[in-house]
């Protein structure tokens, strides 16, 4: 079955007493939808654990898992570009480099199905500027420290927006704290250019009036937040068996060696095999000093893992609910009042979204993985 994806979570991650680190691959942040801190305490009680991981189907670290280059989580050929999207006032600073990028990334859904650097090479972005597929169907132009800065009206006039808004994020917890660049001046959208959707995050003093229908006219000292997110929502999604076969199998590494949650992100990622634009790899860290505790965080990327086919693979049952915490997006599998989980002896914590289309999927069938704590 085919499954709609629109859209990524990411984000910053802040525990009660500590951090998570970016790793292998840089933790991203989107400008709408930021994840709260989780609770990382331990139960009481012993957690159950699933059956062996290696009895299931999928390989596991003893085994070859083939990696192709090739996106292995988009159905069909790519789709046509959308051959009426204006071109951007020409300018050849560095705004004007960003919004022709912009404005391929929303018109030409067809970048989505190549390697991610074809595409950066080609978008050519100046520097302290990056580019990443860093979700299923989701493309983000990030900003270096030096650049975010910049003046949000600069940005608008690259685009060629003549009313430039703000308004504030579309949905989730943190919503009204996520402000973000519009064109139309009645929604607040930034519908400059069609099929993909672009979020431009923007530091405001605007106050949300009308609560998430608020939109206010751009301010003169309104800066950029970090990053330029584009969803491409015309894309069919698939489960990808590849990534699911990568995540099983470092299960299985990290049950072999004990202490791997303890070293760096980009060592992680390379012994655990997940070294991959599939996933990215982070570390939370709980106190400070000789008795900090150490977790690794593995959150999807550019791929889509649904969840009956993930917990089928690691033997897991339960219900997909909604995180307990008040301004969590997050959703946790429950095995009646416990949220944590062991596969092969590692503890695990794993976080989901509703598909697109969940509200025509039943259960656990209308879920993805969006990412699971090593403990």
């Amino acid at each position: 079955m085919a499954m709609h994806h629109l859209g990524f979570t990411v984000g910053l991650l802040v525990v009660a007493t500590g951090c998570s680190e970016p790793g292998g691959s840089r933790a991203s942040s989107s400008p709408t939808a930021p994840m709260p801190p989780t609770s990382m305490a331990a139960p009481a009680d012993p957690v159950p654990a699933a059956r062996d991981a290696r009895t299931l189907r999928v390989p596991s670290s003893s085994a070859q898992v083939a990696v192709p280059s090739r996106v292995t989580h988009l159905r069909g050929a790519p789709p046509a570009m959308n051959e009426r999207c204006e071109d951007p006032p020409k300018g050849n600073d560095r705004w004007g480099v960003v919004a022709v990028a912009v404005k391929r990334l929303a018109c030409e859904p067809g970048l989505y199905f190549r390697p991610t650097a074809d595409v950066a090479r080609e978008l050519a972005l100046p520097d302290g500027v990056t580019f990443s597929f860093p979700a299923a169907t989701g493309a983000e132009i990030r900003l270096s420290d030096e650049v975010r800065g910049g003046r949000a009206e600069e940005v608008a006039a690259a685009l060629g927006i003549a009313t430039p808004v703000v308004t504030p994020g579309r949905s989730g917890a943190w919503a009204l704290r996520q402000w973000r660049l519009g064109s139309n001046p009645t929604s607040g959208e930034l519908d400059r250019w069609s099929p993909g959707i672009i979020t431009i995050g923007v530091k405001t003093d605007a106050e949300p009036s009308a609560g998430l229908e608020t939109v206010a006219p751009l301010g003169r000292d309104d800066t950029l937040r970090g990053s330029i997110v584009v969803t491409m929502p015309t894309l069919t999604v698939v489960h990808d068996e590849v990534a699911l076969a990568m995540l099983v199998r470092s299960l299985d590494i990290f049950a072999a060696d004990g202490g791997l949650s303890a070293r760096p992100p980009p060592e992680v990622a390379r012994k655990a095999k997940l070294a991959n634009e599939r996933f990215r790899v982070s570390r939370r860290s709980m106190g400070t000093g000789a008795t900090a505790i150490h977790r690794v965080d593995v959150w999807t990327a550019r791929t889509f893992i649904a969840a009956p086919a993930l917990l089928e693979a690691l033997g897991l049952e339960g219900e997909i609910t909604p995180e307990r915490a008040r301004d969590s997006n997050d959703y946790v599998l429950r095995n009646g009042p416990r949220d944590e989980h062991v596969v092969n002896g590692v503890r695990l914590h794993l976080r989901f979204a509703p598909n697109r289309d969940a509200g025509r999927a039943a259960g656990n069938d209308g879920f993805h993985l969006t990412g699971l704590t090593v403990h």
